[in-house]
């Protein structure tokens, strides 16, 4: 029997209200507890740099593991739209150098340094430091929603899949509340998996 899979609209749609309807109350308690488990998981621990989405409107709230990460020692990066379309990273020390950019998203002012990732890390993934050792660059991701093997569904726009299409050696982890794991989501050829989905609850992957 031929399985009736929601479409990648069906889903988003879908998910996308359920995340709305919840109370500000539960989107700060369930972020905290993302937070908490995010910062102890072993791709964030070992990682040198963090890029990470700043969060906006319903989101998992990040600005906690962005300072989790620098009271760690690592660097941290977040997200821009650029001229062109496109998105990329850019390294920033503090929360205050994030203003209201790409439809009214938190972006890194525009004299922030870029990043340069393929100078950044080797071939295998690895950010070379002799200070700290060999250690890796690992993604927070943002989404509408995610499944049991990574699958993930964006906003519409694909920005990280065609980011990270050219960057396949980044560690990559998504954030959602646990609302929006659903069991399958269709996949594409150039749709982008991560390796795990933090939720309030814990790991949502098999």
């Amino acid at each position: 029997m031929v399985k009736n899979l929601e479409t990648k609209k069906q889903i988003r749609t879908r998910v996308l209200k359920e995340r709305r309807a919840l109370t500000a109350e539960a989107r700060d308690r369930y972020s905290q507890k993302i937070r908490s488990l995010t910062v102890m998981h072993p791709l964030f621990q070992s990682a040198r740099e963090i890029y990470c989405y700043a969060s906006f409107r319903e989101e998992v709230q990040t600005a906690g593991i962005m300072e989790e990460a620098w009271n760690s020692g690592k660097r941290v990066a977040v997200p821009r739209v650029t001229d062109e379309g496109k998105m990329e990273f850019f390294y920033i020390e503090s929360l205050t150098e994030l203003s209201s950019g790409y439809q009214g998203i938190p972006e890194p002012r525009w004299d922030a340094e870029k990043i340069a990732l393929p100078e950044s890390i080797s071939e295998t993934g690895i950010h070379p430091g002799p200070a700290r050792g060999e250690s890796h660059v690992l993604v927070l991701l943002p989404g509408a929603a995610f499944d049991k093997k990574g699958g993930r569904i964006g906003y519409g726009k694909g920005f990280y899949d065609r980011y990270l299409y050219k960057y396949p050696k980044c560690h990559k982890i998504g954030l959602a509340y646990s609302i929006q794991c659903v069991e399958e989501i269709p996949e594409e050829p150039l749709d982008i998996s991560v390796e795990a989905v933090i939720t309030e609850k814990g790991n949502y992957m098999i």
